[in-house]
């Protein structure tokens, strides 16, 4: 999974996505039932955020799976900067 994010972040290094460096910040590991619980509240319909995304495709995914990617992310610090961004629509 480490290889494939790395390949991921070097293949969109050079396109349009940016990433932004945290720095490496320690802390417990982010467990699968976290994941579970978060995406499962997550509301169908919705207009995905800047990453496009829709809520739908997380439910389809492998809880497992989005739990170690979201801890290589965690673990690196490298973070897309899409995902730091929010659109409040009023």
């Amino acid at each position: 999974m480490g290889k494939l994010y790395e390949r991921s972040i070097s293949k969109c290094s050079s396109s349009s996505t940016k990433f932004i460096s945290t720095g490496r910040i320690t802390g417990p590991p982010i467990l699968v039932p976290e994941v579970e619980y978060a995406v499962a509240n997550l509301k169908d319909g919705k207009t995905p955020g800047e990453d496009m995304i829709h809520a739908e495709v997380l439910k389809l995914m492998d809880s497992k799976i989005l739990c170690r990617l979201f801890n290589k992310i965690y673990d690196s610090g490298i973070i897309p900067t899409g995902w730091l961004r929010s659109i409040f629509i009023a």
